[in-house]
């Protein structure tokens, strides 16, 4: 909630900052693969093109509710008719009642694509996303 405000207003500058920009003119529409781009790094001499592209990420995902009790323990030789109820003042949870606090995951994201044909403006693209598995895990044991 602290960050709502300025989220705000961040979001208001650039709306701002947007608007009083203005538009190139363009003279014609230009394929890809044109001669100016002859020269760049992936432009083969028949004019086509291919593209590739890699990023590390840091992955943040939302914590997980389990707001609910689902095991709860009371001790032995509990006085309470029914041991590990919920509204018995020795019952303890033991899972659940709490939020799950997932932590930051690591990953990558590649990009592949080329010009299938440049005259006509036909592409295609390809994208792999991955991240490290994140798991959160209890154990409980019995003693007894």
């Amino acid at each position: 909630m602290k960050r709502a405000p300025i989220c705000l207003l961040l979001f208001l500058l650039s709306v701002l900052h947007a608007r009083s920009a203005s538009a190139q003119e363009v003279d014609e529409w230009q394929p890809a693969g044109d001669t100016m781009f002859g020269d760049a790094p992936g432009a083969a001499r028949d004019g086509y093109t291919w593209w590739a592209s890699s990023e590390f990420l840091v992955w943040w995902t939302k914590d997980g509710p389990a707001p609910l009790p689902l095991v709860t323990t009371a001790p032995a030789g509990s006085p309470a008719p029914i041991p590990g109820a919920l509204d018995q003042p020795d019952t303890t949870v033991v899972l659940g009642g709490k939020q799950d606090v997932h932590p930051a995951q690591l990953g990558g994201r590649f990009t592949l694509g080329g010009w299938l044909a440049p005259e006509s403006g036909v592409g295609v693209e390809a994208n792999l996303l991955f991240l490290s598995k994140s798991t959160v895990s209890t154990t409980v044991t019995d003693i007894g």
